[in-house]
């Protein structure tokens, strides 16, 4: 048994390194072009489709299946199908390349909650954006396609294998029309049943994608060479979108972020119940804005981290005389600081130097060679190095001389990072608490070289309790820190969530929310020796891939940090479904509570903007009957509470009786009062 799975393992490693030499090839060749192609080409998508049967193989899944699905189409029979695939069904699609696999664990955890509820698409032909008021492929489930026409449909689908992407002018007077548009999936890679079976599925007609996470975007990218033709797709869609490209690009944002959670933190100071994150000290030397980019104003100065106003041309000389000043207002007295950029064209620790806080001159000429490398908009940081809970084991005390001799990193003290991911809760009631609406996922924790910024490509990924275990933290000092790190995530999304609501701008997409965020945590010791986290960076939606790397070594880990995401993205899917639908309900009163909620709170909630409830009450006993002959009764539409998401009909129980009577009657009273018809 041994045996056959090493031969199992030394074949996959064969084929993924097979792959990997024919994706640097073509990456090789696109880099001596002078643009990257927008569009990737057939070849790519094969290397792609390559890329993922291998992936499928190194994590003993079944080989990838190509299928066709029309409207209502049940998934062949065999173990583990659950049950029909109704492409009418929430379609969750992540617009992504396969990137080692990275997007499989959405696409696996969505194929357990919903079979190919979740679809990721490497190509934009694969997309088609429609107006909403034109949509030529939307039909409820009760409505047949005329006869024939599904049949033909399916074949022509069946043998065209390719289609031509949208063209940017196309879609650019789509954005320029300021309609909501509605996006609908050709094709993507999916998983069926119990996330096992990985499927390309092919749809005819396209399914709608009824939320969209869009990976491809400039500010999503982080390189170069990475692609961009997600920008095409940054459009007002109708559905829920997980960030909008001003989010993503302010979140982006160091300065603004830290200045966003130390006003609420400060704000919140006199408040007992409410909880105060902890940030670094920092001096922000702002650049000067760029003219052609409109982005909100920050948040004013603190004095925990107060704002100065530079050139490009700022002498060293005022530069010391800022950094002097800060260092001086901070007490108690700080012994290290951070220089580091702060804007959209830094990541991955570009940039960032540490020195001593006694040196200014130092710290003030590495603010100078950091300007060199900023642009307007950008900023330079100098900021509060946080002395982290030191680890007790990670230095072995038997070869700790040769390592001292020969300068290995295991002789250099070791750092850590705290990866937590805050999910949105599918099911929080509106105006619930953070705790209850955000779900803090279990910190993995990335040990690496103290003398270098911890990163997630240079540090080993482990858990929280290993951490801990390793560092000497145990009983109720583990579980306070551990309730504090959930917290300090749970409030951090939250409070970002609210300021993402000032960031919106006309055009961005209705439904796009903040469902997502990866922090960068450290248990940080202050100088009475007290140990808290403390938030030392956030990132977007795509921050998934470094705690993967410990779903894949633990198995109790599988697919726990995407789980809460997908069921939101499928639970706003529904919602979504539900918005601009008139629906009745024909019964007995609702209680006070249960009107204020229909009307209110329900209401308002984004995702269900539209959605109109009619409550069919009888009338009095006394009421109109419709004789043969008599004038048809046309009822009054009463809302409730000023309200046009909840309305109350009164009709004679005698046309309740006869449901073609009361279709008519609704139809009849619809039309009175420019209401949409049920």
């Amino acid at each position: 048994l041994l045996n056959s799975s090493a031969i199992t393992m030394a074949a996959s490693s064969k084929d993924y390194v097979e792959a990997t030499r024919r994706r640097e090839e073509l990456a090789a060749l696109e880099e001596g072009e002078d643009t990257m192609p927008i569009v990737p080409t057939p070849e790519v998508r094969a290397m792609e489709e390559e890329e993922m049967q291998v992936e499928l193989q190194l994590a003993g899944l079944p080989p990838l299946q190509k299928r066709h699905y029309g409207r209502g189409t049940p998934p062949p029979e065999g173990e583990g199908a659950r049950a029909d695939v109704c492409t009418e069904w929430p379609a969750v699609v992540i617009y992504s390349d396969t990137g080692g696999g990275i997007r499989m664990a959405h696409m696996r955890e969505g194929g357990r909650q919903s079979p190919l509820g979740v679809l990721q698409v490497v190509c934009p032909s694969w997309l088609v954006v429609v107006p909403a008021d034109n949509d030529p492929f939307f039909r409820v489930a009760c409505e047949d396609a005329p006869k024939g026409t599904e049949s033909a449909t399916a074949a022509a689908a069946a043998e065209d294998d390719e289609w031509e992407a949208q063209s940017l002018e196309e879609l650019a007077a789509l954005r320029k029309a300021g309609k909501p548009l509605r996006i609908y999936v050709r094709r993507g890679y999916g998983f069926e049943s119990d996330g096992r079976q990985c499927v390309l599925a092919t749809f005819s007609p396209p399914r709608q994608a009824t939320y969209f996470g869009n990976f491809l975007s400039t500010v999503a990218s982080t390189r170069a060479i990475d692609r961009i033709d997600g920008d095409r797709f940054e459009l007002p869609l109708e559905a829920p979108v997980s960030n909008s490209p001003i989010m993503t690009t302010l979140m982006a944002d160091k300065l603004r972020v830290s200045l966003e959670l130390t006003a609420e933190s400060i704000a919140a100071s006199d408040k007992k119940d409410e909880y105060r994150i902890n940030v670094p000290a920092t001096l922000a030397l702002l650049l000067p804005p760029t003219p052609d980019v409109n982005l909100p104003p920050l948040p004013p100065s603190t004095r925990h981290i107060p704002l100065q106003q530079i050139g490009f041309d700022v002498s060293l000389d005022t530069v010391t005389s800022h950094v002097s000043s800060f260092l001086a207002s901070i007490d108690p007295p700080i012994k290290r600081v951070v220089v580091k950029p702060s804007g959209l064209s830094f990541c991955q620790s570009v940039g960032v130097s540490f020195h001593d806080a006694s040196n200014t001159a130092e710290i003030s000429q590495a603010v100078c060679a950091v300007l060199k490398m900023c642009k307007k908009g950008d900023a330079v940081l100098v900021q509060e190095f946080l002395h982290s809970h030191p680890s007790q084991r990670w230095r072995s005390t038997r070869h700790e001389p040769l390592a001292r001799v020969s300068g290995h990193p295991s002789h250099a003290a070791r750092a850590h990072s705290l990866r937590v991911i805050a999910q949105a809760s599918p099911h929080a009631p509106p105006g619930a608490s953070p705790a209850g609406a955000v779900v803090a996922l279990p910190p993995v924790c990335g040990i690496a070289d103290g003398r270098f910024p911890v990163t997630a490509g240079g540090s080993t990924a482990i858990s929280f309790d290993m951490f801990c275990e390793a560092s000497g933290i145990v009983g109720e000092e583990r579980e306070r820190l551990r309730r504090e790190t959930a917290l300090t995530a749970s409030c951090t999304m939250e409070r970002l969530r609210a300021a993402s609501e000032r960031w919106r701008q006309p055009g961005d997409p209705p439904r796009a929310s903040i469902d997502n965020v990866g922090l960068d945590l450290i248990l940080a010791v202050d100088s009475a020796g007290h140990v808290a986290p403390a938030v030392v960076e956030v990132n977007d939606h795509d921050c998934l891939a470094f705690p993967q790397i410990l779903s894949s070594r633990l198995p109790r880990f599988e697919g726990l940090y995407v789980r809460t995401w997908m069921a939101s993205a499928l639970h706003r899917s529904v919602r979504f479904q539900l918005s601009q639908r008139s629906f009745v309900l024909v019964g007995p009163p609702l209680s006070p509570e249960a009107q204020d909620v229909a009307s209110g709170a329900f209401a308002s909630h984004r995702d269900v903007q539209g959605l109109c409830l009619v409550h069919v009450l009888p009338a009095d006993a006394s009421g109109h009957a419709e004789a043969a002959g008599a004038e048809p009764y046309t009822p009054d539409f009463a809302s409730v509470h000023g309200s046009r998401a909840y309305s109350v009909l009164r009709i004679p129980a005698s046309i309740l009786e006869h449901p073609a009577a009361l279709a008519a009657c609704l139809h009849r009273g619809a039309r009175r009062a420019s209401a949409p018809l049920p």
